[in-house]
């Protein structure tokens, strides 16, 4: 924490103190200030309560390097209980050297400290108390504690002020309430709209003329053409009091002014022929709804399609599968019959075409969440940073959003989009589960070396293996999940608000798994959302060699080669094509038949291929199989998918990978170099 000399830490809290902002941030921007202060000597750790209205309750609103565990225990502290309570209920600062009979809150293992405890005084009003921890043993120190009352003054003066402005919107509400006392309503906030940031008038109803009008309301009406010379009130005005005199009924009407929007609310005042006119700019508001709503549209649309990307997905992988067939077969006609020129150029045609559908094939995976369509190395934190924006925009104006970003490096290889859609995914949700209550979102980044034990705390072990990640968290205080509820979450459209949307965690579900990390929710219904995802930590100077392949034609090998696909045209094909290199093969339907023939035949058998996307017993699980009857046998992994995500969950150096479709010589090279490792 940096420190601050006196009158830097003075200068801070005014002109925090004077910011436009929730009272809230300005209690936490300036504990954060006061304990910078270079004389006083603390943990850094501290916290501001303010007490209720009755002056019996104290709850923290600002908080700065105490432990979770302490936080909630002490979010609520009532009158004469703790240190904190005492000081509400006698308004005397406290110090304490350590952890006496008096400290009636305690945490286990929470290590011995002293307390400054001061109280805040607003007006003459008991607003709240301000605490910090010094070090155990610690004697009192007259001068630091001049310091935080001069410090605790300057708080206490903007609650106060927060306190009149607060009586000042309350007062503009009950005027509407209370129609009766409009003529001492007026005459009040006549009085205080001198500096009212709104505008105020009051019309004349037969003179149609301004009896009152506060600076901020002649400056905007000197930009609609009223002089005050001429008195008249605008015509855009006149209509709105000639209907309110008529009808004794409030209306309200929408004003561009000077490239802003005011909404002014017109009352009759029932004790005088007058009309009453409140104005708000709500120039802001209107932007960020149309903003968020264009957001909310887009979002839609781009989830909508997404969820079109589950069945994408599992068609790019069949058409993978015809594909093969097409191509594998025009390819060993175009080796057989190599002196048709004509029937060549036509098969030439048949691959060409072969190759772009699977390309579209590939597209449709990385749509899918199945693959990854634009992978880089990047910075997690920083991609967050770039994006907080966009992800503020997206929540209700009840809603804070919270960050609290990792400083040191969290690089990953992913496609930024992709990681971006999960970020909006996961904050969009979090945003509908609070809804229209107050609540907060919160975005975390860390750094995580994770073991097998905290892999299985996530029930993450299935997806990934112990090793250093970059933890992304995000947390919100809506309404959470029942456990029925949790056990659908990661179905696509299911959603716990019912506003037509709901993909959000199928989606992220996808990316997360394409990228070879892990997604775990804690959920509770009541209590919140906790969503953490663990991508992979990499070294921005990473750097991918591709394999090179052989250079030279393939040896023949006398063993034969153990073909395993479930798809009858695939597994016919490849046979055929081994064949025609010279390869004897054996040909298997399913992963069980296969096990069980290297099983009977492995002392004939030199390597296998093995699809990875069979149904009952997939690839992996033959691997697996294989390698508790011979560690050493060379096993080629053939899939659809891309590469690293076929592997993403094998640590096997002799296994090669062949991605589909596929051409005659990509076999033969692919097998004779796994052969040739033995």
């Amino acid at each position: 924490m940096q420190t601050l000399d006196k009158d830097e830490v003075l200068r801070s809290l005014v002109k925090i103190g004077s910011e436009v902002t929730p009272l809230t941030d300005k209690l936490q921007r300036m504990l954060v200030v006061v304990l910078s202060h270079k004389d006083i000597d603390s943990l850094g750790k501290g916290h501001i309560a303010l007490a209720d209205k009755k002056g019996a309750m104290l709850t923290m609103v600002a908080s700065y390097g105490l432990d979770e565990a302490l936080q909630e225990r002490c979010q609520h502290i009532e009158k004469g209980s703790c240190l904190c309570g005492k000081v509400l209920a006698n308004q005397q600062a406290i110090f304490k050297s350590c952890l006496d009979k008096d400290h009636d809150v305690v945490i286990p293992e929470m290590c011995d400290h002293g307390h400054y405890v001061m109280p805040i005084l607003a007006g003459e009003r008991m607003a709240g108390v301000f605490s910090i921890e010094v070090a155990s043993g610690c004697k009192k120190n007259i001068y630091m504690m001049k310091i935080l009352e001069s410090c605790v003054l300057l708080i206490g003066m903007v609650i106060h002020n927060h306190d009149q402005w607060e009586s000042i919107r309350q007062s503009n509400q009950l005027l509407e309430r209370r129609v009766k006392d409009a003529t001492a309503e007026i005459s009040r906030t006549a009085r205080m709209s001198q500096e009212n940031p709104n505008p105020i008038m009051s019309i004349r109803a037969k003179s149609m003329t301004f009896s009152y009008i506060n600076p901020i309301a002649q400056l905007l009406l000197g930009y609609m053409g009223y002089h005050e010379s001429v008195q008249r009130i605008p015509d855009v005005m006149q209509n709105s009091c000639e209907q309110v005199l008529k009808t004794r009924q409030k209306m309200d009407i929408r004003v561009d002014v000077a490239q802003l929007t005011y909404e002014f609310v017109f009352l009759p005042d029932e004790r005088s022929e007058a009309v009453l006119v409140f104005g708000n700019n709500v120039t802001e508001l209107l932007s960020a709804e149309r903003e968020k709503r264009l957001l909310q549209t887009k979002n839609a649309h781009s989830q909508r399609l997404r969820s079109l990307g589950a069945v994408a997905g599992g068609v790019a992988h069949r058409f993978n599968n015809l594909l093969m067939t097409i191509m594998g077969n025009s390819d060993l006609l175009k080796l057989t019959y190599q002196d048709e020129s004509e029937a060549a150029v036509m098969l030439d045609k048949i691959q060409h075409a072969c190759v772009q559908a699977s390309s579209l094939c590939q597209q449709m995976q990385a749509y899918a969440g199945k693959g990854k369509a634009s992978v880089s190395h990047f910075d997690l934190s920083d991609k967050i940073r770039h994006i907080e924006g966009l992800l503020d925009v997206m929540l209700s104006k009840n809603t804070a959003l919270r960050f609290d970003l990792e400083e040191e490096p969290t690089s990953i290889k992913a496609d930024p989009l992709q990681i971006q859609q999960v970020l909006i995914n996961l904050v969009q949700n979090a945003s509908e589960a609070i809804g229209d209550n107050q609540g907060t979102v919160s975005v975390r980044t860390a750094l995580k070396n994770a073991d097998a034990a905290y892999l299985k705390y996530l029930h993450a072990e299935i997806h990934v293996k112990p090793g250093k990640y970059v933890v992304l968290e995000v947390a919100d205080n809506g309404s959470g999940m029942s456990p029925a509820e949790k056990e659908q979450m990661f179905d696509p459209f299911f959603t716990t608000k019912f506003i037509g949307r709901g993909l959000g965690l199928s989606v992220v579900e996808g990316i997360v798994h394409s990228h070879g990390g892990a997604i775990h929710v804690v959920s509770e219904e009541g209590k919140g959302t906790l969503v953490k995802i663990l991508f992979p930590l990499v070294s921005l100077h990473q750097v991918e060699v591709a394999d090179a392949g052989p250079d030279n034609e393939p040896e023949i090998h006398f063993k034969k080669v153990l073909i395993i696909d479930d798809d009858p045209a695939v597994r016919e094909l490849i046979g055929n094509m081994l064949g025609y290199f010279g390869y004897t093969t054996m040909l298997a339907e399913n992963g069980l038949t296969g096990v069980n023939m290297y099983r009977q035949h492995r002392a004939e058998i030199g390597l296998a291929v093995v699809d990875l996307n069979m149904p009952e017993m997939d690839g992996r699980a033959v691997l697996k199989a294989l390698r508790e009857l011979e560690m050493d046998l060379p096993v080629v992994i053939s899939s659809g998918y891309s590469e690293e995500q076929s592997l993403s969950e094998i640590d096997d150096e002799r296994v090669s990978f062949l991605g589909k479709p596929f051409k005659a010589e990509r076999l033969r090279d692919v097998v004779s170099q796994a052969l040739a490792a033995v």
